[in-house]
C-alpha cells in the first residue's frame, strides 16, 4: 500500500512556534526603522526648507523672520512661524511679483513648510531671521534637533540640523549629549539648553 504523505499536527505545531518567534523579533526592528524614517524624512525637508527661505529672502532681497511655533504632546502641524517683510500674489502668468496689500497662499513660504506628525518632535535653540543677501542673522549658530516622541530618550534617533551663523550653511549629525527630556514631550518647543557642539556630523 503506498504511504500518503503530509503534515502532522506536531509539524503545524513547530511551524507556527517559529513563525511566531521570528514575528517576535522582526516587529521592534520594523518599527524602530519607520520611526528612523520619519526622523529623516523631517530632517531632510526642513533642510531644504531653510533654504529655501534663503533663496526667498536673496531673491525678493528682503528679511524673513523665523520664529518658533509651540505644539504640545498631542499636537501636530507647522514647527514655525516664517514672516518675510513683503506682500505679494500670482499675477496672470502665475509668477510670484511683489505687489501692496494683497496676499495668496500660492507664494506664501509657509504654504510649503514641512509637518510635524504625532511621532516626531522638534527643539531648536533660537528664533532668527534671514538677510536680503541669505545670510543668518546674529553670530550664534541655530540648532534643531529632531527625534521621536515614542521615544525621546533614545540618543540613536536624536537628529540635529546645525546652520551656521552668519553664512547659513546647514550640517547634519547625530546629538551626541543626553538630553533630559520627558516622554510627553512637547512637539516643538524653544530651548537654550542645547549644544552646538554636540551635533556630530554624519
Amino acid at each position: 500500500m503506498k504511504k500518503e504523505s503530509g503534515f502532522t499536527l506536531a509539524d503545524m505545531i513547530m511551524t507556527v512556534a517559529i513563525a511566531s518567534i521570528v514575528l517576535t523579533l522582526s516587529v521592534p526592528t520594523l518599527v524602530n526603522w519607520i520611526r528612523t524614517e520619519e526622523i529623516n524624512s523631517y530632517t531632510r525637508k526642513i533642510s531644504e526648507y531653510i533654504r529655501l527661505i534663503r533663496r526667498d529672502s536673496r531673491r525678493w532681497s528682503t528679511t524673513c523672520e523665523i520664529n518658533i511655533k509651540m505644539l504640545s504632546f498631542a499636537q501636530e502641524g507647522t514647527g514655525f512661524n516664517v514672516d518675510c517683510n513683503y506682500v505679494r500674489n500670482l499675477d496672470k502668468n502665475k509668477n510670484c511679483t511683489r505687489i501692496e496689500n494683497k496676499v495668496d497662499k500660492d507664494c506664501r513660504l509657509d504654504y510649503v513648510m514641512p509637518t510635524l506628525n504625532k511621532n516626531v518632535f522638534q527643539i531648536v535653540n533660537r528664533s532668527f531671521s534671514t538677510t536680503p543677501n541669505g545670510s543668518i542673522s546674529g553670530e550664534k549658530s541655530v540648532m534643531i534637533i529632531i527625534g521621536s516622541r515614542n521615544y525621546p530618550y533614545d540618543s540613536k534617533l536624536l537628529n540635529c540640523l546645525l546652520i551656521k551663523a552668519p553664512s547659513g550653511l546647514i550640517i547634519k549629525g547625530k546629538y551626541t549629549t543626553n538630553l533630559a527630556l520627558s516622554k510627553n514631550i512637547s512637539g516643538s518647543s524653544l530651548s537654550q539648553a542645547v549644544s552646538n557642539s554636540s551635533c556630530q556630523v554624519l
